[in-house]
């Protein structure tokens, strides 16, 4: 892997690590129907700005290509993003982005399955090392007595979302490199059709709710400091490192992107930890190295 490439996948972790502690920090005040809205904005303004500046842009991908990508935008983002805010606020930001992070697994199998991306054999022992991490997260539980902040129910309570919204994102993933090997969509371009997506179906979504009156706060209220994270976020957590992750796959397999950028967990947990005070028992933060370590075997081995 280029210098360039690494740089991408490093930023972005970085991004993706705090994103679950913005996500935390805003689900109190929020439903996720509304930070998906408010995160829209954000994701859109941000996307079509950068197409902007751009000297050429070829927008056009073709009629299948173009299909995958809105389709597969809408389960990532509205699917699977939406089960990962609900995850964080069962668990916690720390234990549930380890718990989303087995999507390295589904990127590689759809990369081996319709891109020719192999899997060597060695690989298979790194989804072994993802199972015992995630048998880990779910056996063991802080029994300190320290006061946290909330989000500290049983990792076994958010399993199921946690793994089928890491399926959601693995599908995403894989069809963002599917999309450059059969278009000639660039970063940018694949960025706002993917922003274009969620912008154009959350917020449709979010008005219906407020004429059935189930969202009653003004879209920008009532916090208005929760609310200007959680549109920044559309910028911090999906455009940036959308775009960065976007460039290193032009680059490099899908397959070694993964696992790099699948490192974010151990920043979220750090940061949980120092901010909400998450409880995170030493057997635990054992399975999230496993997990990261697993998802970067099944790729690199």
């Amino acid at each position: 892997m280029d210098a360039v490439s690494f740089l991408c996948c490093l930023v972005a972790l970085t991004c993706w690590g705090l994103a679950p502690v913005a996500y935390r920090y805003c689900g109190s005040a929020f439903s996720p129907l509304k930070m998906q809205a408010l995160r829209s904005v954000g994701f859109f303004t941000s996307a079509a700005a950068v197409l902007a500046f751009l000297p050429r842009v070829s927008l056009w991908p073709g009629w299948l290509p173009f299909a995958v990508l809105i389709g597969t935008s809408l389960l990532t983002f509205l699917v699977g993003d939406t089960l990962y805010f609900k995850c964080i606020a069962t668990i916690g930001a720390g234990k549930a982005a380890a718990l989303t992070n087995t999507y390295p697994v589904y990127v590689v199998a759809l990369s081996w399955l319709f891109m020719d991306e192999g899997l060597s054999g060695p690989g298979l022992l790194g989804v072994l090392v993802i199972a015992v991490g995630m048998a880990l997260l779910c056996l063991f539980k802080d029994t300190s007595g320290a006061a946290s902040d909330g989000g500290d129910q049983p990792v076994s309570a958010g399993l199921l979302t946690g793994i089928v919204a890491g399926i959601c994102w693995g599908i995403g993933q894989a069809a963002v490199r599917w999309t450059f090997l059969n278009s000639p969509l660039g970063p940018a371009e694949v960025t706002f059709w993917r922003a274009a997506a969620v912008i154009f179906s959350s917020l449709p979504q979010y008005a219906a709710a407020r004429r059935r009156q189930t969202e009653q706060a003004p879209f920008f209220g009532p916090d208005r400091a929760r609310a200007a994270v959680m549109i920044f976020t559309g910028f911090f957590v999906l455009t940036l490192p959308g775009w960065l992750v976007a460039s290193a796959m032009q680059r490099v397999p899908a397959a070694v992107v993964s696992p790099l950028t699948g490192s974010s967990p151990m920043v979220a947990a750090l940061f949980s930890a120092l901010l909400f005070r998450e409880k995170i028992a030493p057997m635990q933060w054992l399975g999230i190295f496993m997990i990261i370590g697993g998802g970067a075997m099944v790729s690199l081995l």
